[in-house]
This record gives C-alpha cells, structure tokens and sequence, in this order.
C-alpha cells in the first residue's frame, strides 16, 4: 500500500513516522518547506517541530507534489483547515477519482466554515458522502506517535465496509489502532469543537479558579458537545463511542501541550488575544472555529450558553468571573 502524508509539520511528520513502521506500507511525507525536508532526509529529525526526535528511516520525504501523490493509494492531508483548500487547487489534477483522501485536519474553513471533508469533495469535485473522502482524528500529539505511545484515533468514511478496510491499513501493532466508525460529520465536528472547549478550558485554570469549578467545566461540556454534534448534522453517540469525541476533549483539555488550551489560560491570565498570540507563537485552531460556532449557534438560536460565554470573554473582554457567574444563574429548567 503506498500513502502519502501531505503535511510536514509535527503531526504530519509523525503520521509518517508511525505508518512507516508496516513494512508492507511504502509512505511518502510531502512537505513545501525545502529546509525541513532536507533536514528530515539527512538526519531523520524534524528539527522546527519535533527537535531531539529520531524518525524513521523507511518514509521517503520529498518538496515535489508530483512524485508524493501521483503513485500513491491513500492521501492523508495533515493540512490546517483554512490552507486545505488552497493546497487541493494547487495540486487537483494529481489526484484522481481512485485516490482515497483522508484528512488530518482539525477545525473549520474561517471563511466559509466549511468541515474539510466538505473542503475535499468541492475542490476535487466528487460527491458529498464519497465513500473515499474521510477523516482520522482522536487524541493524539505528535511528541507521543514518535515516541512510540499507543495511541487510539478514529478513522471515519461515509461507508462502514471502507472505514473497516482502513482501519485494517491504518492499523499499527503497539502503536496505532483506530476504531471504524461512519459519521463523517461528527467525527468532524467533535475534533473542530474540543479546540473551543480547550480554550474555555485554559480561561478557568488561568482565572485562577480551583480543580471543582475546571471538573464542573469539563462535566458542563461534556454535556453540551454532543448536543452541538447533532444540531450540526452529526450523530451525538459520536461523541461517547469515538476516540475523537470524549477522549479527544480530555486530552486538549487537561494536557499543557496544547497551544488551545495554553493560548485560553494566557487570556485567563488577564492578557489580550494579540498578547496571548505572541507568547503562544502557533496556530490556535480554537480561534478561528469560535467565531464559525458561535456565528452558526446565534443564527439557528441554539442553546450552548458555554460557547457564547466563551466568546464573550475572549472577543468582548468579559471577565471570567462574570462569565461564570452567569453560567451559574442560567434557569434551572433548562438543565
């Protein structure tokens, strides 16, 4: 089976790292940054993501789209959401309709709002529901696939037969073992909305507030999530049966590795979201899918009082302690 991994940064790096270790996969990492793919040939280290990591020896890294994509059975697209669609135009006539395409994605299109899946079948114009456009996703950093830490994902496609066929080539013995699973749309959703939720997450610990208002926190989410899941088309059984789902949400929540949750407590520190940017110095995903969610849960009028707090604090300079408060002095009919 040949894969290529579009995507050279931590994630897709390791991705590649991972898969290589089947010898019966013959993998390929595109990335468009000469430096980062010429150290990852000479010396098997991504040294602006994954510094002080040795990667495997049996995946090919390459700057030539052409070369990655043109032999290759499954593509995995470890692109960020708002640069999906611009890589899928750049290079749409070296995919073809028997190319799998999955994507690694985490978020929404800022512009359009659009899921990536939905990105993947308008650029390379295949049918909504294609049953060779879907999505891997879980708890997952990329520091703990290199390392070799067993790691549980979710491979999701519109067909059940499919997801189980991937899940079989996805597989990877101590490493890697995703579950099948056939709701696209939530699998999708679960992983653009547990940014959002790690942002609020780090706003209560940065506020300074003790370990029972950040556990009332995640049970209050835990209950709103999946209520999102279904009012944006998914399925909200998604969110408890998938590794993308609860245990995604935990893992971005609690853990100091992610830049959401880090970017959040730096604004529950007091600091603006430019000040907090500077001293993040990465993409927080968080951001740009807040505004998508809470633009989407303003228009139907729906119920996820978490989120417009959430974005009161962060865009309207509210503070934490009102916000909380007013969670606290929602109507007791509505739980």
């Amino acid at each position: 089976m040949q894969i290529t991994v579009c995507g050279a940064g931590g994630f897709g790096t390791a991705v590649a790292h991972v898969l290589s270790k089947r010898r019966d996969h013959r993998v390929t990492l595109f990335g468009r940054d000469p430096k980062i793919i010429g150290t990852i040939r000479e010396k098997r280290e991504n040294r602006k993501y994954l510094p002080g990591l040795t990667l495997s020896s049996h995946f090919r890294a390459t700057t030539d789209p052409e070369e990655a994509l043109t032999s290759a059975d499954i593509a995995l697209l470890a692109i960020p959401s708002d640069d999906m669609g611009r890589f899928l135009l750049n290079n749409r006539s070296l995919f073809t309709d028997e190319h799998i395409v999955i994507s690694l994605a985490k978020g929404l299109e800022q512009q359009t709002s659009s899921r990536p899946t939905q990105v993947i079948c308008e650029v390379l114009k295949r049918a909504p529901e294609n049953d060779r456009v879907g999505v891997l996703a879980g708890p997952s950093f990329a520091t703990d696939l290199v390392k070799g830490s067993a790691t549980l994902l979710t491979i999701a496609m519109p067909s059940i037969k499919r997801a189980r066929e991937l899940q079989r080539i996805l597989f990877v013995n101590g490493c890697l073992r995703p579950n099948a699973w056939n709701d696209v749309v939530g699998v999708e959703i679960c992983s653009a909305l547990k940014n959002i939720y790690a942002l609020g997450s780090g706003i209560v610990q940065g506020s300074g507030a003790g370990p029972s208002t950040w556990a009332s926190y995640l049970g209050a989410v835990g209950k709103e999530m999946p209520y999102l899941v279904g009012e944006f088309g998914g399925k909200r059984e998604t969110f408890f049966r998938c590794y993308a789902g609860f245990a995604d949400l935990i893992l971005t929540c609690t853990s100091d590795q992610s830049r959401n949750k880090r970017f959040g407590f730096e604004i529950g520190q007091g600091r603006t979201v430019e000040q907090a940017k500077h001293r993040i110095q990465s993409t927080v995903e968080g951001l740009h899918t807040l505004q998508s969610v809470h633009g989407f849960v303003k228009l139907y009028g729906l119920h996820a009082p978490i989120i417009s707090e959430i974005h009161s604090v962060v865009y309207k300079d509210k503070s934490v302690t009102q916000a909380v408060q007013d969670l606290m002095e929602l109507p007791l009919a509505i739980e």
